[in-house]
C-alpha cells in the first residue's frame, strides 16, 4: 500500500479547517503542517490539530516532508501562494478562485509540477451522473442551463466576502455555475452580466452565456438574498435537475417531456379529466421527475481530494476532474461579468 501524500495546508480560514477535517478522513492524504501569513495565527491552527506550524507559505513549501499544498489564503494571496508551492516542486490544489486572472492562473500552470482548483462539486457523483446523462443522449441534446447560488450572509461571519480586493459574489460563488455550463454545454460566444453593487463591491449577478454550439446558460448568485440554489439542464426531450443544494447534491433527479401539442387522442375525456382535482393530483404524481441517489459520503470534499491525490500520484500537470482550460475560461468569464458592471 502507498504511503499517504503529506499536505501542507495554507490558510487558517473557514476553508482551511475544513479541509484540515476533510483530509482528516481522505484516504492516502494526511495533512501535516500549516502556515499563514500570520505565524501566531498558524500555530494557533496547527496546536489545536496536531500539525506542525511553518512561519510562512514559502517556509512551508520547503518541507521535506511535504508532498502537496492545499491553498486556502485569501483570493488576493492565491497566485502567490500557490506559486511558492510550484517553485519548490510541489503540486497544488489551490482553492476557488485559483487567482483572480485568467492570465496569472495561466502563468502557474506553466511552472508545473502540478495545479487543480478545488472546483470540488465537479467531482460529486451526482454531478457525474449529471453529465453522463446528459451525454448519454436519451433525453435529447442539451440546450439550457440554469444555475443559482444566493443565502444571505451575515458580513462579521465572513468579512472577506465583502472585501472589493478580492471578494464578491461573482468570484466566490459564479464559478461553480460557470464551470458547469462549460462543463456541460461547451465553449461561451457572448456574455451579458446584470451586477447588484455596492460601492465597488458585486452583492449580486446575473449571467446569462450564449454558447458556440447555440445553448445558453443563465446563472444567479447572490451574497445578501435567497436563491434556490438548483442546477437544471434543458434538453430536446427533457429535463435533468441536480436539486438545492445543487453544490451539495446526492441526487438527480430526470423528467422524460413529451412535445407539446403531440396527438394523444382522447380529447374530449382528457378534458373531463382535467376538472377532477383528485385526478390532476394523481397525474402530477404520475409526471413527477424520477430521482436516483448519487451519496458523496462522509465529507463532500472527498471526491476532489482522490482526483487530487490521483493526479499528484500519477505526476501529471493537471486533473481531468478541473482541466487547466477549464479554470483559465472561468476566470476570464468572471472578468468579463466584472466588467461589465463597471467593477
Amino acid at each position: 500500500m502507498a504511503a499517504p501524500l503529506r499536505v501542507g495546508i495554507v490558510g487558517t480560514g473557514r476553508m482551511a479547517a475544513t479541509m484540515a477535517a476533510a483530509l482528516a478522513r481522505a484516504p492516502g492524504l494526511r495533512a501535516v503542517a500549516v502556515a499563514s501569513g500570520d505565524p501566531a495565527r498558524a500555530h494557533a491552527f496547527a496546536a489545536a490539530r496536531g500539525l506542525a506550524a511553518a512561519d510562512s507559505p514559502a517556509a512551508l513549501a520547503a518541507r521535506g516532508d511535504i508532498d502537496a499544498v492545499y491553498v486556502a489564503s485569501r483570493p488576493a494571496r492565491h497566485a502567490a501562494d500557490a506559486r511558492a508551492a510550484l517553485e519548490a516542486g510541489k503540486p497544488v490544489l489551490v482553492e476557488k478562485p485559483f487567482a483572480l486572472t485568467a492570465a496569472e492562473a495561466g502563468a502557474l500552470f506553466a511552472i508545473g509540477p502540478g495545479a487543480m482548483e478545488n472546483l470540488w462539486p465537479l467531482a460529486l457523483p451526482a454531478w457525474g451522473a449529471l453529465k453522463s446523462a446528459a451525454e448519454g443522449g436519451r433525453l435529447g441534446r442539451p440546450l439550457h442551463l440554469s444555475f443559482a447560488f444566493g443565502s444571505p450572509v451575515a458580513r462579521p461571519s465572513a468579512p472577506g466576502l465583502f472585501d472589493p480586493a478580492d471578494g464578491g459574489a461573482l468570484r466566490d460563488r459564479a464559478g461553480y455555475g460557470i464551470a458547469a455550463a462549460l462543463w456541460l454545454l461547451g465553449p461561451v460566444a457572448g456574455l451579458s452580466a446584470a451586477l447588484r453593487v455596492e460601492g465597488s463591491l458585486d452583492l449580486a449577478a446575473a449571467l446569462q452565456l450564449d454558447h458556440a454550439n447555440g445553448a445558453t446558460s443563465q446563472i444567479a448568485v447572490a451574497l445578501d438574498a435567497g436563491l434556490d440554489n438548483a442546477l437544471a439542464l434543458g434538453l430536446t426531450r427533457g429535463l435533468l435537475r441536480l436539486p438545492a443544494p445543487a453544490i451539495l447534491a446526492e441526487a438527480l433527479e430526470a423528467l422524460p417531456l413529451a412535445e407539446a401539442g403531440a396527438p394523444d387522442g382522447g380529447g374530449r375525456l382528457k378534458a373531463m379529466l382535467k376538472s377532477s382535482a383528485l385526478l390532476r393530483r394523481l397525474n402530477r404524481l404520475r409526471g413527477a421527475p424520477r430521482r436516483t441517489a448519487h451519496p458523496f459520503g462522509p465529507d463532500p470534499y472527498l471526491p476532489a481530494l482522490a482526483a487530487f491525490a490521483a493526479m499528484v500520484r500519477a505526476g501529471a500537470a493537471e486533473s481531468p476532474v478541473v482541466p487547466h482550460a477549464l479554470t483559465r475560461e472561468t476566470l476570464r468569464l468572471i472578468a468579463a461579468a466584472r466588467a461589465e458592471g463597471g467593477l
